[in-house]
């Protein structure tokens, strides 16, 4: 029977194969993306707004730490003062001593406005304080008698904190307060010298916490006890609580709980201080908001849209698609593009002139990689030479320099010299990299003139002018000391007024280096012999090679000079890194 409605099916037209190939494809889709929708769309969605309610408390929890560090940090500065320092050890609190401190703490807690209030006793029972809201009746032998004294004086200068101050505070205002409690120690002597309290209000907390909550979502923070501390706006705080089961050891969790007709997501972080964030998000509403729906027959229609698309194509490469592939890319050899055609086809007339068509290409490629590597063989060359400028009778009259300057005693030009050979030398090889940035190109350059002024005893004054826009450029390797070593060699050498100027400078789409002498210059025959490539010096004739090689240009140099004025040479640089080869 199926090999009946086989045979049936080859003799039908193409045009009825296409139809019944796309209607069977079209069920089978539809089918297939119910059932799957169906199964896992609510285990995305529920998997999503919980890591979404997960991320909110995470974040929640790390701007309320943030906001404890910065604070704590800010009141070593004020502990660590001199006069603060000073005024604990002090027994005798006169009126000038208390004034002085107290402007002290004005100052402070006018520049920061995370912070309420403070009060610093010291172990005589003096009391030093600053409250922008109202005074707070607190003494120092309430502090002792709060059942958090303990766990502070076992902190040795660590902080704890504690709601209200534990409840020792007598406050009308109604506000709540965060407290951060510690011990004063002495600088010097790590001995204690007073307690500090300083008060953050449930204002700034919540403020801290407001960038991450929606209409859908609240927070709530609570102590070790799992009391609240901060609520934003939640009703009837308890029953959350409650059915969390929090405990000291849950570190975080994540939890779907349904309550009074409602579906939530409750998630809690524990601290450091064994604080909890709480974020609270309504299930049901974000279930209403959800356009997955929507998206899976987005997504179903374009995937039907993708399979009659393929349909199309299924048709055409049956008989036309070889043909046009092949056209195609013969047509690309017009833009140097050089691939072989891969088509599934028999040994068919289009078989067979695919096969030579890549032989043909095969072989295109193969001399195209020939003259890339004759290229780069050719740029090494050069950097080798250009290398071998650098020879090692520098180095060695560098040593020699350093010799005379430890002989004479100058210490500071000894490890000058040295630092700045070092650095010369590390930079130009640059682990074999061929590009380098303008930064460390200028560097080697700095380098080079530092060493040849210390061994020429200063004879020469350099000036650098050098826009930092352009220094993370790259450009290829030491095209800039070879100017220099012509600028100093032949242009300068000898002159006990010798100048030289640098710069680097970016304009629109170029960068520009520039390196300029006052020396001997150069006659007009001299310079249009340069223009025209026709050079004997090997430095300067390598480096312009080199950058029309690497930016496929002519233009990437000028030169100025007249005879007993000095000579000025400009690089042309593209602002884009020199293309890889």
């Amino acid at each position: 029977m199926w090999e009946k409605l086989l045979v049936q099916f080859r003799n039908l037209n193409i045009s009825v194969k296409i139809m019944l190939y796309y209607f069977v494809v079209l069920i089978l889709s539809i089918t297939a993306g119910t059932i799957v929708y169906r199964q896992i769309n609510s285990s995305i969605v529920t998997a999503k707004v919980t890591q979404m309610s997960m991320d909110t408390v995470t974040s929640d929890s790390s701007n309320f730490d943030s906001l404890i560090y910065s604070i704590s940090d800010q009141t070593k500065m004020l502990i660590s003062n001199q006069i603060m320092q000073n005024t604990l050890k002090n027994g005798n609190a006169d009126y000038a001593i208390q004034a002085q401190c107290n402007q002290y703490l004005n100052d402070f807690i006018n520049f920061n406005d995370k912070i309420n209030s403070i009060y610093i006793f010291n172990n005589y029972g003096n009391e030093y304080y600053v409250d922008n809201i109202a005074y707070k009746s607190i003494n120092m032998e309430s502090i002792k008698a709060a059942k958090w004294y303990r766990n502070l004086l076992s902190k040795q200068g660590g902080y704890i904190l504690e709601p209200n101050a534990g409840g020792i505070f007598s406050d009308t205002t109604g506000i709540n307060y965060i407290s951060m409690i510690r011990v004063i120690n002495d600088i010097n002597t790590q001995q204690p010298l007073g307690i500090m309290v300083v008060n953050i209000s449930e204002d700034v907390i919540r403020n801290a916490l407001n960038s991450n909550e929606s209409s859908d979502t609240k927070i709530m923070i609570l102590d070790d006890r799992n009391k609240v501390i901060i609520s934003s706006g939640i009703s009837n705080e308890t029953k959350f609580i409650d059915v969390m089961k929090l405990t000291s050891q849950s570190q975080s969790k994540s939890e779907i709980k349904a309550l009074d007709g409602e579906v939530y997501i409750i998630s809690s972080l524990l601290n450091e201080y064994n604080w909890r964030t709480v974020s609270i998000t309504t299930f049901n509403e974000l279930l209403k908001q959800s356009n997955v729906y929507n998206i899976t027959i987005i997504v179903t229609l374009l995937i039907i849209g993708v399979l009659f698309i393929l349909g199309m194509a299924v048709s055409t490469l049956l008989v036309s698609k070889p043909i046009h592939k092949l056209v195609k890319s013969m047509k690309r050899i017009q833009s140097g593009e050089f691939k072989e055609v891969t088509i599934k086809t028999g040994h068919d007339e289009i078989g067979q002139l695919q096969d030579n068509y890549n032989i043909m290409i095969r072989k295109i490629q193969d001399l195209i990689k020939h003259i890339v590597q004759e290229q780069k063989n050719k740029r090494k060359m050069e950097l080798d030479v250009l290398h071998s400028q650098i020879k090692p009778h520098f180095l060695y009259n560098s040593l020699d320099a350093i010799s005379s300057l430890s002989l004479s005693g100058q210490p500071e030009k000894v490890y000058t010299l040295v630092k700045a050979l070092g650095s010369f030398y590390r930079n130009c090889l640059n682990n074999g990299n061929e590009y380098i940035t303008i930064k460390d190109e200028l560097q080697i350059a700095d380098n080079y003139l530092i060493i040849q002024n210390m061994r020429c005893g200063g004879m020469f004054v350099v000036n650098r002018k050098y826009d930092e826009k352009a220094f993370k450029f790259k450009i290829p390797r030491l095209i800039l000391q070879p100017l220099i070593e012509n600028a100093f060699k032949h242009g300068i050498r000898g002159q006990n007024d010798g100048v030289i100027n640098i710069e680097a400078v970016l304009e629109n789409d170029k960068i520009i280096l520039t390196v300029e002498d006052n020396g001997i210059g150069m006659s007009e025959e001299q310079v249009q012999s340069i223009l025209e490539g026709k050079l004997s010096g090997l430095g300067l004739k390598a480096t312009i090679g080199r950058l029309k090689i690497f930016y496929n240009n002519d233009d990437v140099f000028s030169i100025e000079s007249k005879k007993g004025f000095g000579t000025k040479i400009s690089l042309i640089i593209p602002r884009d890194d020199p293309p890889s080869v």
